[in-house]
């Protein structure tokens, strides 16, 4: 499980992460006229929504989208839906790789992987908070000594009242800062050379202005929030390449409140080169941090001097676009239930647990009582108590779960094609026991069924009941009684769901909703194990209400003997009332 969480992060970051970052940067690029204001708000929301990913898509339901198996779109949502479909199967891809890791070790040799991982993770995150303490110190040691010019402070907070800025703003001189900064959050601070008193009062002008524009905007706690995003995201490059645009949009900004505030480009660009001249042989580290590349420095000069057009409409456009895009990166989407145009072909992929007492014809009964879907023909592939993995294992080979009772494999089934539906029923410990054996089976089987055009609905399998085999000896392992089994296969069967995209028989909810409302009803065999006549018939009223999307209380089907009417009503209510959760 742990290793099953480690990867799910991993591949959201992989897909969602690389995906939205390529977008807004390709917007940046080739949208012109956007303001360099807006386009620091859409760095910045780019970092808050990646460490946002994996926690705000297990709280948002996943959306239905109309597809083929081939994963064509078919709708006008569709189309506009489909750059984050194709991320997600991307993802999904991805995750189906993960199991393949857990089939070749056994969790003993994983343990040290994943410690090594969580060790290099916590590592990287202790060094960048130690960068960024001992900057901290340094800064606060070189404001310490650094005495303030009265001068410059008069004349900084004449400039601050016309710009709104209501807090004190103190100016320091240091003759070993060579670029001028500002600093702090609650009470901004000026760091100038202490060669500044005797510039220009132009030149003094320009680069005050340009700092009081940074105190205002606050980009002293966005580089701070920004930092601290970046260092818990410190193993995903997109995220400092974010950060880095994110600062240099910062700088843009500030340059065009420069000129708009009537100081001339020529006099701006030319104290930016003093600025550049003088640091040559700068003593104080992290100068070149400040200023950027010579390229930089290039371009932000060709854009003081030839301001590019900013247009507030486009702004507008781009803002409302990356919100729709943001909340596009965090939605999960399932393959919508397609409209039956005929009679439905379903094929029930499972052991004998889910196929007991003749599923095909209870399923195929119960689905043609129905009146608005007609089911022509269910097709069971048993392998016993081997369960999803023995149907991808022998894809080739004929599996008997019964001398008497040869049966085709799941996988060989789906790929000879001509099914509508697949339905994926496991065995109840595989999920706990074998969990990387069950996401890979499931993943396998479900990528076939889409290939060939057919929905896949996963069967969310039953605890067996109390007295069973499976609670003795090593209890512990699935939950230690049938209710801690139950819930933690729900979990399970719902994550593997959500991951793929496919929907659910809530079975197990309906056996544990009989046992709530109706424990008089017994579900199991002798061996609180296989499912009794009862149990079997409930079974596949979930499964028929799941795939023709009606209530199974609307069924008057019955089997021959061994349920009297009375149970059958209660069992279909149990099924109807968890039929409605489809994710």
């Amino acid at each position: 499980m742990l290793l099953q969480a480690v990867w799910s992060f991993l591949s959201v970051f992989v897909t969602r992460g690389i995906f939205l970052f390529a977008v807004v940067y390709l917007v940046n690029r080739t949208v012109a006229g956007v303001p360099a204001r807006t386009r620091h708000v859409m760095w910045f929301a780019v970092l808050c929504s990646l460490l946002l990913l994996p926690a705000v898509r297990t709280i948002i339901p996943s959306v239905a989208v109309q597809g083929t198996g081939a994963h064509q779109v078919e709708s006008a949502a569709g189309v506009f839906l489909a750059p984050f479909s194709f991320s997600a199967r991307i993802e999904s891809a991805l995750t189906a790789w993960a199991p393949e890791v857990g089939v070749t070790l056994d969790a003993p040799r994983l343990f040290p992987v994943l410690l090594g991982l969580v060790v290099v993770y916590l590592g990287g995150v202790l060094y960048c908070g130690v960068r960024a303490l001992s900057g901290a110190l340094v800064l606060g040691a070189l404001l310490a000594r650094t005495p303030s010019s009265v001068r410059l402070e008069r004349v900084a907070n004449a400039l601050s009242g016309r710009l709104g800025i209501l807090n004190r703003v103190s100016v320091l001189l240091d003759p070993k800062v060579v670029v001028p900064f500002t600093c702090g959050v609650r009470h901004a601070r000026i760091v100038v050379p202490a060669s500044a008193e005797s510039w220009p009062f132009r030149r003094i002008r320009a680069v005050l202005v340009h700092e009081l524009w940074h105190v205002k905007r606050r980009d002293a706690l966005y580089n701070h929030l920004s930092y601290a995003l970046c260092s818990l995201l410190w193993f995903f490059p997109p995220a400092w390449i974010a950060r880095r645009f994110m600062r240099r949009d910062a700088e843009i900004c500030c340059d065009r409140r420069v000129l708009a505030d009537g100081i001339k480009g020529t006099e701006y660009a030319s104290a930016i080169l003093h600025v550049v001249a003088a640091r040559r042989g700068a003593p104080l580290r992290g100068t070149q941090a400040l200023l950027g590349s010579r390229a930089w420095i290039a371009e932000r000069i060709a854009r003081i001097l030839r301001p590019p057009k900013e247009v507030s409409r486009r702004a507008a456009a781009v803002v409302a676009c990356l919100l729709v895009l943001l909340l596009g990166s965090m939605v999960s989407f399932r393959e919508a239930k397609k409209p039956a145009a005929g009679p439905l072909r379903v094929l029930f992929v499972g052991d004998t647990l889910g196929t007991y007492w003749d599923a095909a014809a209870s399923i195929a009964g119960i689905s043609g009582s129905l009146s608005k879907t007609r089911v022509a023909e269910v097709r069971v592939s048993n392998v016993g108590f081997t369960g999803l993995r023995a149907h991808v294992s022998a894809a080739a080979a004929t599996l008997s779960c019964f001398p008497d009772d040869p049966s085709l494999s799941g996988l060989t089934l789906i790929r000879q094609g001509g099914w509508d539906v697949v339905v994926l029923q496991d065995s109840p410990w595989e999920p706990l026991a074998e969990h990387y054996e069950f996401l890979s089976s499931v993943t396998t089987l479900a990528t076939e069924a889409r290939r060939i055009g057919a929905e896949v609905i996963l069967l969310e399998p039953f605890a067996p009941d109390r007295g069973s085999v499976v609670f003795s000896g090593e209890a512990g392992r699935f939950g230690g009684n049938p209710r801690a089994m139950q819930d933690r296969l729900r979990r399970a069967s719902k994550e593997v769901a959500r991951r793929l995209g496919i929907r659910q028989a809530r079975v197990g909810d309906a056996f544990e909703w009989m046992t709530a409302h109706a424990p008089g009803v017994d579900l199991y065999e002798k061996d609180k194990l296989h499912p009794s006549r009862r149990g079997a018939f409930l079974l596949s009223c979930v499964v028929a209400a799941a795939l023709t999307g009606q209530d199974a209380r609307e069924s008057c089907w019955l089997p021959r003997e061994g349920i009297t009417p009375a149970e059958a009503d209660v069992l279909r209510s149990a099924a109807a009332a968890v039929a409605s959760v489809t994710d």
